[in-house]
Protein backbone atom coordinates (compact mmCIF):
# COMPACT_ATOMS: atom_id res chain seq x y z
CA UNK A 1 0.00 0.00 0.00
CA UNK A 2 2.73 2.38 0.59
CA UNK A 3 4.61 1.82 -2.80
CA UNK A 4 1.16 2.17 -4.14
CA UNK A 5 0.73 5.92 -2.97
CA UNK A 6 4.66 6.42 -3.59
CA UNK A 7 3.67 5.80 -7.16
CA UNK A 8 0.62 7.93 -7.07
CA UNK A 9 2.77 11.04 -5.65
CA UNK A 10 5.56 10.63 -8.45
CA UNK A 11 2.18 10.50 -10.96
CA UNK A 12 1.29 13.54 -9.82
CA UNK A 13 4.90 14.70 -9.87
CA UNK A 14 5.31 13.95 -13.27
CA UNK A 15 2.27 16.24 -14.08
CA UNK A 16 3.55 18.47 -12.46
CA UNK A 17 6.73 18.84 -13.70
CA UNK A 18 5.51 18.63 -17.72
CA UNK A 19 3.42 21.75 -16.97
CA UNK A 20 6.04 23.33 -15.73
CA UNK A 21 8.07 22.61 -18.63
CA UNK A 22 5.43 22.89 -21.24
CA UNK A 23 4.61 26.31 -20.21
CA UNK A 24 8.65 27.65 -19.55
CA UNK A 25 9.01 26.49 -22.79
CA UNK A 26 6.04 27.74 -24.67
CA UNK A 27 7.88 29.26 -27.39
CA UNK A 28 9.70 26.26 -28.23
CA UNK A 29 6.02 24.36 -27.96
CA UNK A 30 4.86 26.42 -30.19
CA UNK A 31 7.93 25.59 -32.97
CA UNK A 32 7.41 22.09 -32.40
CA UNK A 33 3.49 22.22 -33.46
CA UNK A 34 4.48 24.22 -36.39
CA UNK A 35 6.65 21.53 -37.25
CA UNK A 36 3.80 19.15 -36.95
CA UNK A 37 1.42 21.26 -38.99
CA UNK A 38 4.24 21.09 -41.67
CA UNK A 39 4.62 17.11 -41.45
CA UNK A 40 0.77 16.52 -42.10
CA UNK A 41 0.81 18.71 -44.88
CA UNK A 42 3.75 17.69 -46.55
CA UNK A 43 3.19 13.85 -45.69
CA UNK A 44 -0.80 14.47 -46.49
CA UNK A 45 1.06 16.25 -50.43
CA UNK A 46 3.34 13.48 -51.08
CA UNK A 47 1.25 10.79 -50.44
CA UNK A 48 -1.56 11.97 -52.92
CA UNK A 49 1.05 12.63 -55.72
CA UNK A 50 2.25 9.28 -54.73
CA UNK A 51 -1.73 7.84 -55.00
CA UNK A 52 -2.36 9.40 -57.84
CA UNK A 53 0.68 8.52 -59.64
CA UNK A 54 -0.09 4.55 -58.99
CA UNK A 55 -4.08 5.10 -59.77
CA UNK A 56 -3.54 3.87 -63.73
CA UNK A 57 -1.72 1.04 -62.60
CA UNK A 58 -3.92 0.21 -59.49
CA UNK A 59 -7.02 0.28 -62.32
CA UNK A 60 -5.32 -1.66 -64.64
CA UNK A 61 -4.52 -4.36 -62.03
CA UNK A 62 -8.41 -4.32 -61.22
CA UNK A 63 -9.02 -4.72 -64.62
CA UNK A 64 -7.15 -7.53 -65.77
CA UNK A 65 -7.73 -9.28 -62.75
CA UNK A 66 -11.69 -8.71 -62.90
CA UNK A 67 -11.47 -10.45 -66.79
CA UNK A 68 -9.48 -13.83 -66.11
CA UNK A 69 -11.09 -14.32 -62.35
CA UNK A 70 -14.46 -13.22 -63.55
CA UNK A 71 -14.09 -11.23 -59.59
CA UNK A 72 -13.36 -12.55 -56.36
CA UNK A 73 -16.91 -12.65 -55.45
CA UNK A 74 -16.78 -16.14 -58.04
CA UNK A 75 -14.64 -18.07 -55.18
CA UNK A 76 -17.23 -19.76 -53.64
CA UNK A 77 -19.31 -20.53 -56.50
CA UNK A 78 -16.55 -20.97 -59.33
CA UNK A 79 -13.58 -21.90 -57.11
CA UNK A 80 -11.72 -24.02 -59.81
CA UNK A 81 -12.18 -21.02 -62.66
CA UNK A 82 -10.96 -18.37 -60.25
CA UNK A 83 -8.14 -20.24 -59.14
CA UNK A 84 -7.18 -20.92 -63.18
CA UNK A 85 -7.68 -17.49 -63.60
CA UNK A 86 -5.00 -16.23 -61.05
CA UNK A 87 -2.46 -18.89 -62.00
CA UNK A 88 -2.87 -16.95 -65.39
CA UNK A 89 -2.86 -13.82 -63.96
CA UNK A 90 0.71 -14.75 -62.53
CA UNK A 91 2.26 -15.72 -65.81
CA UNK A 92 0.69 -12.69 -67.56
CA UNK A 93 3.10 -9.82 -68.99
CA UNK A 94 0.89 -6.62 -68.80
CA UNK A 95 -0.42 -7.85 -65.34
CA UNK A 96 3.10 -8.31 -63.75
CA UNK A 97 4.27 -4.99 -65.31
CA UNK A 98 1.66 -3.22 -63.06
CA UNK A 99 2.16 -5.09 -60.34
CA UNK A 100 5.83 -4.25 -60.25
CA UNK A 101 4.95 -0.45 -60.77
CA UNK A 102 2.52 -0.37 -57.85
CA UNK A 103 5.47 -1.88 -55.68
CA UNK A 104 7.18 0.51 -56.50
CA UNK A 105 5.15 3.50 -55.54
CA UNK A 106 4.47 1.64 -52.25
CA UNK A 107 7.91 1.55 -51.68
CA UNK A 108 8.47 5.07 -52.22
CA UNK A 109 5.13 5.70 -50.03
CA UNK A 110 6.70 3.82 -47.05
CA UNK A 111 10.53 5.26 -47.53
CA UNK A 112 9.04 8.89 -47.84
CA UNK A 113 6.78 8.28 -44.66
CA UNK A 114 9.99 7.24 -43.31
CA UNK A 115 12.32 10.29 -44.32
CA UNK A 116 9.56 13.32 -43.21
CA UNK A 117 8.92 11.31 -40.11
CA UNK A 118 12.83 11.04 -39.16
CA UNK A 119 13.62 14.90 -40.89
CA UNK A 120 10.38 17.07 -39.30
CA UNK A 121 9.39 14.59 -35.96
CA UNK A 122 13.16 13.98 -35.25
CA UNK A 123 13.67 17.75 -35.12
CA UNK A 124 10.23 17.92 -32.65
CA UNK A 125 11.45 14.89 -30.59
CA UNK A 126 14.86 16.93 -30.80
CA UNK A 127 13.26 20.11 -28.88
CA UNK A 128 11.37 18.39 -26.43
CA UNK A 129 14.52 17.03 -25.58
CA UNK A 130 16.06 20.13 -25.30
CA UNK A 131 13.49 21.28 -23.08
CA UNK A 132 13.77 18.80 -20.70
CA UNK A 133 17.10 17.10 -20.83
CA UNK A 134 19.62 19.26 -22.69
CA UNK A 135 22.18 16.26 -23.02
CA UNK A 136 22.47 15.49 -26.53
CA UNK A 137 23.20 18.43 -29.85
CA UNK A 138 20.79 18.08 -32.76
CA UNK A 139 23.08 15.91 -35.23
CA UNK A 140 23.70 13.01 -32.47
CA UNK A 141 20.27 13.35 -31.46
CA UNK A 142 18.79 13.29 -35.05
CA UNK A 143 20.99 10.03 -35.71
CA UNK A 144 19.75 8.16 -32.77
CA UNK A 145 16.51 9.15 -33.93
CA UNK A 146 16.80 7.92 -37.33
CA UNK A 147 18.70 4.60 -36.37
CA UNK A 148 16.06 3.55 -33.89
CA UNK A 149 13.03 4.58 -36.06
CA UNK A 150 14.49 2.55 -38.45
CA UNK A 151 13.81 -0.46 -36.08
CA UNK A 152 10.46 0.41 -34.94
CA UNK A 153 8.61 1.77 -38.45
CA UNK A 154 10.32 -2.03 -40.02
CA UNK A 155 8.45 -3.71 -37.46
CA UNK A 156 5.50 -1.52 -37.86
CA UNK A 157 5.67 -2.20 -42.14
CA UNK A 158 6.46 -5.88 -41.28
CA UNK A 159 3.56 -6.53 -38.69
CA UNK A 160 0.97 -4.61 -41.41
CA UNK A 161 2.31 -6.99 -43.86
CA UNK A 162 1.75 -10.24 -41.99
CA UNK A 163 -1.81 -8.68 -41.48
CA UNK A 164 -2.82 -8.11 -44.90
CA UNK A 165 -1.09 -11.59 -46.16
CA UNK A 166 -3.46 -13.39 -43.10
CA UNK A 167 -6.39 -11.33 -43.65
CA UNK A 168 -6.56 -12.47 -47.68
CA UNK A 169 -6.14 -16.20 -46.47
CA UNK A 170 -8.52 -15.54 -44.03
CA UNK A 171 -10.99 -13.74 -46.61
CA UNK A 172 -10.22 -16.45 -49.06
CA UNK A 173 -10.42 -19.62 -46.80
CA UNK A 174 -13.40 -22.06 -47.08
CA UNK A 175 -12.53 -22.69 -43.81
CA UNK A 176 -11.89 -19.95 -41.50
CA UNK A 177 -9.17 -20.83 -39.16
CA UNK A 178 -9.86 -16.79 -37.71
CA UNK A 179 -12.03 -14.38 -37.09
CA UNK A 180 -10.66 -11.26 -38.48
CA UNK A 181 -11.90 -9.67 -35.60
CA UNK A 182 -9.33 -11.65 -33.27
CA UNK A 183 -6.87 -10.63 -35.86
CA UNK A 184 -7.60 -6.80 -35.81
CA UNK A 185 -6.91 -7.46 -31.92
CA UNK A 186 -3.80 -9.38 -32.33
CA UNK A 187 -2.54 -6.94 -34.85
CA UNK A 188 -3.19 -3.63 -33.06
CA UNK A 189 -1.86 -5.08 -29.48
CA UNK A 190 1.62 -6.19 -31.39
CA UNK A 191 1.70 -2.32 -32.93
CA UNK A 192 0.73 -0.71 -29.33
CA UNK A 193 4.11 -2.83 -27.76
CA UNK A 194 6.01 -1.33 -30.93
CA UNK A 195 4.76 2.34 -30.16
CA UNK A 196 5.16 1.88 -26.38
CA UNK A 197 8.56 0.60 -27.12
CA UNK A 198 9.16 3.12 -29.70
CA UNK A 199 8.44 6.30 -27.90
CA UNK A 200 10.18 5.63 -24.88
CA UNK A 201 13.20 5.03 -26.71
CA UNK A 202 13.13 8.62 -28.33
CA UNK A 203 13.46 10.15 -24.71
CA UNK A 204 16.57 7.85 -23.74
CA UNK A 205 19.60 10.32 -24.20
CA UNK A 206 22.57 8.02 -24.79
CA UNK A 207 25.13 8.29 -27.26
CA UNK A 208 24.47 5.86 -29.26
CA UNK A 209 21.06 4.02 -30.72
CA UNK A 210 21.76 0.19 -30.05
CA UNK A 211 22.36 0.87 -26.42
CA UNK A 212 19.28 3.19 -26.19
CA UNK A 213 17.49 0.38 -27.75
CA UNK A 214 18.61 -1.74 -25.14
CA UNK A 215 18.07 1.17 -22.43
CA UNK A 216 14.60 0.98 -23.57
CA UNK A 217 13.49 -2.53 -23.60
CA UNK A 218 15.24 -2.79 -19.71
CA UNK A 219 13.47 0.97 -18.53
CA UNK A 220 9.77 -0.04 -20.41
CA UNK A 221 9.70 -4.12 -18.66
CA UNK A 222 11.35 -3.32 -15.22
CA UNK A 223 9.68 -0.25 -14.54
CA UNK A 224 6.65 -0.74 -16.50
CA UNK A 225 4.29 -0.26 -13.38
CA UNK A 226 5.24 3.23 -13.84
CA UNK A 227 5.65 3.82 -17.37
CA UNK A 228 2.29 2.19 -17.11
CA UNK A 229 0.73 4.64 -15.61
CA UNK A 230 2.31 7.35 -17.69
CA UNK A 231 0.74 5.77 -20.98
CA UNK A 232 -2.67 5.00 -18.82
CA UNK A 233 -3.27 8.78 -18.02
CA UNK A 234 -1.73 9.71 -21.94
CA UNK A 235 -4.88 7.04 -23.03
CA UNK A 236 -7.13 8.36 -20.67
CA UNK A 237 -6.62 11.84 -22.09
CA UNK A 238 -6.68 10.93 -25.67
CA UNK A 239 -10.74 8.91 -24.64
CA UNK A 240 -12.08 12.05 -23.08
CA UNK A 241 -10.28 14.25 -26.17
CA UNK A 242 -12.55 12.36 -28.58
CA UNK A 243 -15.46 12.31 -26.43
CA UNK A 244 -15.02 15.51 -26.89
CA UNK A 245 -14.71 15.87 -30.31
CA UNK A 246 -17.48 14.06 -31.04
CA UNK A 247 -20.39 16.71 -29.40
CA UNK A 248 -23.01 17.21 -32.53
CA UNK A 249 -23.19 21.17 -32.46
CA UNK A 250 -18.82 20.62 -32.47
CA UNK A 251 -19.32 17.87 -35.62
CA UNK A 252 -21.90 20.31 -37.63
CA UNK A 253 -20.30 23.33 -37.44
CA UNK A 254 -17.10 22.01 -39.70
CA UNK A 255 -14.76 25.38 -39.47
CA UNK A 256 -15.07 25.52 -35.76
CA UNK A 257 -14.78 21.65 -35.25
CA UNK A 258 -11.48 21.59 -37.45
CA UNK A 259 -9.76 24.85 -35.34
CA UNK A 260 -10.91 23.64 -31.90
CA UNK A 261 -9.08 20.10 -33.00
CA UNK A 262 -6.09 21.75 -33.92
CA UNK A 263 -6.16 23.71 -30.78
CA UNK A 264 -6.60 21.13 -28.11
CA UNK A 265 -4.85 17.93 -30.28
CA UNK A 266 -1.92 19.66 -31.46
CA UNK A 267 -0.92 21.14 -28.02
CA UNK A 268 -1.68 17.51 -26.47
CA UNK A 269 1.00 15.98 -28.78
CA UNK A 270 3.25 18.31 -27.75
CA UNK A 271 2.30 17.72 -23.84
CA UNK A 272 2.45 14.03 -24.25
CA UNK A 273 6.03 13.48 -25.52
CA UNK A 274 6.98 15.90 -23.00
CA UNK A 275 5.40 13.76 -20.27
CA UNK A 276 6.96 10.69 -21.71
CA UNK A 277 10.75 12.61 -21.26
CA UNK A 278 9.78 13.45 -17.63
CA UNK A 279 8.78 9.69 -16.82
CA UNK A 280 12.30 8.68 -18.17
CA UNK A 281 13.82 11.92 -16.21
CA UNK A 282 12.23 10.63 -12.73
CA UNK A 283 12.50 6.75 -13.03
CA UNK A 284 15.69 5.78 -15.44
CA UNK A 285 17.60 9.32 -15.39
CA UNK A 286 17.52 10.78 -12.19
CA UNK A 287 18.00 7.01 -9.96
CA UNK A 288 20.88 6.65 -12.23
CA UNK A 289 22.18 10.78 -10.95
CA UNK A 290 21.90 9.36 -7.55
CA UNK A 291 23.44 6.36 -7.84
CA UNK A 292 26.41 8.17 -9.44
CA UNK A 293 26.57 10.40 -6.48
CA UNK A 294 26.42 8.02 -3.83
CA UNK A 295 29.27 6.09 -5.65
CA UNK A 296 31.28 9.11 -5.71
CA UNK A 297 30.54 9.73 -2.15
CA UNK A 298 31.80 6.49 -1.27
CA UNK A 299 34.76 6.26 -3.40
CA UNK A 300 35.97 9.69 -1.28
CA UNK A 301 35.22 8.65 2.01
CA UNK A 302 37.29 5.47 1.21
CA UNK A 303 39.96 7.20 -0.51
CA UNK A 304 40.10 9.51 3.45
CA UNK A 305 40.35 6.46 5.41
CA UNK A 306 42.84 5.02 3.14
CA UNK A 307 45.23 8.28 3.79
CA UNK A 308 44.49 8.13 7.38
CA UNK A 309 45.73 4.58 7.70
CA UNK A 310 48.89 5.57 5.79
Amino acid sequence: MKELKLQNLNIVKILRNTLKTFYKNFHWVMLVILLDVVFLFVLSGVMTVVQMAALDHLTAVMKLSGEMTGGIANLYEQPDNVMKGLQGLSADEQFNYHISKLLWYLFIMVLGAYVLWVLFQGTGWWLVHRMTQKRLGYWRYMKNFALQSLLWYSLFVLLTLIWIKVFLWIETSIAKFMSTGTLNIIFWTLNLLVWYFGLFSYTIPGKYAYKNIKTTFRFCTRKVLYTGQTVLVIAVAFVLVNYFLKIPWLVQNNLLYIIIGFLIVLPMFVYVRVFLFETTNEYLLRPQHERRIMHEKHKKEHEVIEGQSQ
